[in-house]
């Protein structure tokens, strides 16, 4: 039986529910977002508004040696010659430190404005954490504990509370205080529990099955602020948000193993819709995002959630005028009416740096006319479900009309390209951009599918030992650090992959998804891999990862 461990440099240790994670920064993975220094264990606060990606308080043990750091789903240790230190979370706002043979130093990050520790009953502090606009609770249960927080008139001129240091046992409480109206009902799911829910996989990924399983489970938070339900955010590492397609990938994955969560999940940009019909680029309970946008998955998207049953009839009432106000806003606002849709930034489209958009903004993109065409097709079909036949008509017939405007101007008789608006001008680039239209399947002439068919499967174009290049390898613009230049990302794997799925290619199709699943199995389940060396790049514990080799590992069994 396979247990799960893993490196808390590279994967939080949390838990469902919580906003407090444990991450051991190293320069090896914490430098990309500026981390100096020697290894650290810190305990973060992911709110969307914390500094310092929300590094509140280091956690240094009182030893000159060296210590080893371990960590697996239910619980963190600093293990050192003379004893141990362990942390384990309670509940989801609880975290309880202990140890033994082993002292602890716990120490503020940084101490400005009001930040302080006073005492609060005879074996209690409040720490006030003011940068943070976090507030913990810290409790002795039993051993030596002693705080130094020395008061200067408007705050401590710094905090420190020291755990052991006798090499006797201590136990310390650290609590989260939450401010809100109402007390959310906690995410129901204990860890042994979430894993028996996650379907099987083949024997050899067992370990990547849990690991992946965790990932997405320690994700979860409960609902605060802007989030008025469990949100899984998309790392408790440093991209710890939901932006507006991210969230449709966990969203499937979640259908097999919790309905509720699933929809949950799916619906999260819908409870923060603007009026005019956009969602938000990227949310989290402090702040939301409004400068860009995320690409329209959501039509295919929800396709597949009512073909797994998550969808009851109510909730198609509920989501088709959100979903339309969506598609009518690129529509109207963004082209599709007059033309073609087109992103203004990169970020638009979910792929913020791929080589298309080298040629200058805005770019009419043959994805996003795909998803759209997708969109209104499942717009019709929720349409006529409500007994709405009229509106049911109309979606169809638009859906028809930008098939056709998509082929007629962005299909070159060999392949798709993006083009710019103000002169239909192309970049010279092999983006896999120009296969996403594979998603509409059979929409598109045998001719086109043939041909996108061709180049996907080409060896040593796209197709890589990852699974699929974002610029093709042979490409003198493909970059093998270069975010969506050049690594192999999940979203666009199960796209391409569903597509081939539909048409028939299903050898191609397993093909590919056993080269990415093989992938997350050997490097973890980081935001994104390098084609060739299949090395794990970014942030190395990304939720949609997680979730797209769990949906793709699940189908090759």
């Amino acid at each position: 039986m396979t247990t799960l461990s893993f490196d808390p440099a590279r994967v939080p240790f949390s838990r469902a529910g919580a906003w407090m994670a444990l991450t051991l920064l190293t320069e090896e993975v914490w430098g990309r977002v500026g981390f100096k220094g020697a290894p650290r264990l810190a305990l973060r606060v992911l709110h969307g508004d914390a500094p310092d990606y929300g590094r509140a308080i280091d956690l240094t043990p009182l030893y000159d040696g060296d210590c080893r750091y371990e960590a697996d789903a239910e619980r963190l240790r600093i293990v050192a010659d003379t004893g141990v230190i362990e942390f384990a979370f309670r509940d989801a706002r609880t975290l309880v430190v202990s140890g033994e043979g082993l002292g602890l130093r716990l120490e503020a990050s940084q101490v400005i404005w009001y930040d302080n520790l006073q005492p609060d009953g005879p074996d209690g502090w409040t720490w006030m954490a003011s940068a943070f606009r976090s507030e913990f609770k810290l409790r002795a249960l039993s051993g030596q504990i002693a705080a130094d927080a020395p008061w200067t008139g408007m705050r401590a001129d710094h905090i420190r509370v020291y755990a052991g240091g006798d090499g006797l046992p201590w136990v310390l409480e650290i609590g989260e205080t939450w401010w809100r109206a109402s007390e959310p009902a906690p995410i129901p799911h204990s860890w042994a529990d979430w894993l028996a829910r996650i379907p099987a996989v083949p024997a050899e990924w067992e370990a990547a099955r849990q690991l992946a399983a965790y990932v997405g489970w320690s994700a979860l938070v409960e609902p605060q602020g802007h989030f008025t339900r469990p949100a899984m955010l998309m790392s408790k590492n440093w991209m710890a948000s939901v932006w507006s397609w991210d969230h449709c990938f966990n969203a499937l994955a979640l259908a097999p193993i919790d309905a509720g969560l699933a929809w949950d999940q799916y619906r999260l940009p819908f409870d923060l819709q603007a009026s005019d019909g956009r969602l938000p680029d990227q949310a989290n309970d402090r702040r939301l995002f409004w400068n860009f946008v995320k690409p329209p998955v959501h039509g295919w998207t929800l396709r597949r959630l009512i073909e797994t049953g998550v969808v009851s009839d109510e909730k198609l009432a509920w989501i088709y005028s959100r979903l339309a106000a969506w598609t009518e806003w690129w529509m109207r606002d963004r082209g599709g009416d007059a033309g073609l849709p087109f992103y203004r930034h990169g970020n638009d489209s979910g792929w913020d740096n791929a080589t298309p958009f080298k040629i200058g903004m805005p770019v009419a993109g043959p994805d996003l006319a795909a998803m759209l065409v997708i969109q209104m097709d499942v717009l019709g079909e929720v349409a006529a479900g409500l007994g709405r036949l009229d509106e049911a008509e109309a979606w169809r017939a638009r859906a028809d009309t930008l098939l056709a405007r998509l082929i007629e101007r962005l299909w070159t008789g060999e392949t798709f390209v993006a083009r710019r608006v103000s002169d239909g001008a192309v970049h010279a680039s092999d983006s896999l951009v120009a296969v996403i239209p594979i998603i509409l399947g059979e929409r598109l002439p045998a001719a086109i599918l043939a041909a996108l068919v061709a180049k996907i499967g080409e060896p040593g174009r796209f197709l890589c030992s990852a699974g699929l290049a974002t610029e093709a390898l042979t490409s003198p613009q493909h970059e093998s650090d270069g975010y969506w230049r050049g690594p192999v990302w999940a979203p666009t794997t199960l796209l391409v992959v569903e597509g081939l799925r539909a048409v028939g290619e299903r050898a191609l199709a397993h093909d590919i998804a056993r080269r990415f699943c093989e992938t997350c199995a050997r490097s973890g389940m980081a935001e994104n891999f390098d084609a060739v060396t299949r090395a794990p790049l970014r942030d190395h514990a990304y939720s949609w990862t997680a979730s797209v080799f769990l949906l793709l590992a699940a189908s090759l069994r």
